[in-house]
């Protein structure tokens, strides 16, 4: 029976690079990487279409809501993906299918059950593997993912967080069996030349790819996390629908040019939460086969306490705000946060506009080397004349 090897990413775990190293340059003929998600530039991430074809609300998946999009027009491009889905099922011959999902917990148990049905009435056995961080780690990404998308306060982050994310984990333990799912530390030293990819290849024994962007999705460091958070906290939300998605993307990839330390939450900080679930973390760390506490006591270098400490911005994340908003150096010291907001939100217009610049650009290229070259021929059939 072929098997289809599904990927669950938790945050900051290698995904993007994952899934644009495999939808893009997958060379094994014994692997077939899925392309039923649409639009194109999910780039191999297959969250929003798996929401759309499983999960019972599929309109209160973030990127719908933030689009707007209505769940009646959700119901017709259910049927569409599903087709899409069946026919790539369908060609597959003795071929692994490959699938990979950052919102897996968003389906829920009836989701994941769906799914799985879907799979077998297709003759498919499933295999969802991933990686996990350190506990620590796993709390930093997690907080810095959902500022991404519009969290914007350090206590709703921790009211009633459990440690790490057992409870997907254990829905994937009942739904597809527990000796059928993998979980692997996410460990960039353990790694074949520090590259997931590879160890994800390795793995699986997946031919590695010719091409990896070993750069996708990289972490904001500390200044970009507290500028945007800034930003999101002091600021309204954008009205729900697609520009509003592009023009966050453009402002976190430019916050993503500033140099600083990497963002970190004190230890002191995590202690009363390990206190309340420190038998989540026996478990996990059981379930995985390695220690998760890696780094726990480590209170060198720069890290947030309380949500004071993230308003309280360096000079140098200040003055580079100011040189890439157009202002003068300096001219930022000493303002309230909602001024650095302000700030932040004329920083997104900039970026929205390098953004159409470079697109137009991109596209303007291949029109003026046609253009010369309807010319050097028009040039070459009156010179053989």
């Amino acid at each position: 029976m072929p098997d289809c090897i599904l990927h669950y990413g938790f945050p900051k775990t290698g995904s993007t690079a994952i899934q644009r190293a495999l939808s893009e340059h997958l060379a094994d003929p014994r692997f077939v990487y899925s392309h039923f998600q649409d639009p194109i530039h999910d780039h191999g991430n297959h969250s929003r279409a798996m929401a759309t074809a499983f999960s019972d609300r599929p309109e209160v998946y973030h990127t719908h809501v933030a689009e707007g999009v209505s769940a009646g027009m959700l119901l017709q491009e259910r049927g569409r993906l599903l087709g899409r889905l069946d026919d790539e099922i369908t060609a597959l011959a003795e071929r692994t299918f490959l699938l990979s999902n950052e919102s897996l917990s968003f389906l829920r148990i009836n989701g994941l059950h769906r799914l799985r049905q879907f799979l077998e009435e297709r003759h498919l056995s499933t295999r969802p593997v991933g990686y996990i961080r350190t506990l620590r780690e796993n709390f930093e990404a997690s907080f810095v993912e959902k500022l991404k998308h519009r969290q914007s306060s350090l206590d709703d982050f921790f009211e009633g967080r459990a440690i790490g994310p057992r409870s997907q984990i254990t829905t994937l333990d009942k739904v597809f069996g527990q000796a059928n799912v993998l979980i692997w530390k996410y460990e960039r030293r353990s790694f074949p030349g520090g590259c997931v990819v590879a160890d994800f290849c390795q793995r699986l024994g997946i031919d590695r790819p010719a091409v990896i962007d070993r750069e996708a999705n990289r972490s904001l460091c500390l200044p970009a996390v507290q500028l945007l958070l800034t930003y999101r906290h002091f600021l309204p939300a954008s009205p729900p629908g697609r520009r509003t998605i592009e023009q966050n993307s453009a402002l976190i990839a430019v916050l993503g040019e500033i140099a600083g330390p990497r963002f970190r939450f004190h230890p002191l900080l995590l202690e009363p939460v390990i206190r309340e679930h420190g038998n989540h973390l026996d478990w996990l760390e059981e379930r995985v086969g390695a220690s998760l506490r890696d780094g726990m006591d480590d209170d060198a270098g720069p890290s947030i306490r309380s949500e004071e400490d993230l308003l309280d911005f360096s000079p140098e994340s200040l003055d580079w705000l100011a040189w890439r908003t157009g202002c003068a150096a300096g001219s930022l010291a000493g303002k309230d946060p909602r001024a650095v907001a302000e700030a932040v939100d004329r920083l997104r217009k900039i970026a929205v506009a390098e953004q159409v610049a470079a697109q137009r650009k991109a596209v303007g290229l291949p029109a003026r080397l046609r253009q010369r070259s309807r010319r050097l021929l028009a040039s070459f059939g009156r010179w053989s004349r």
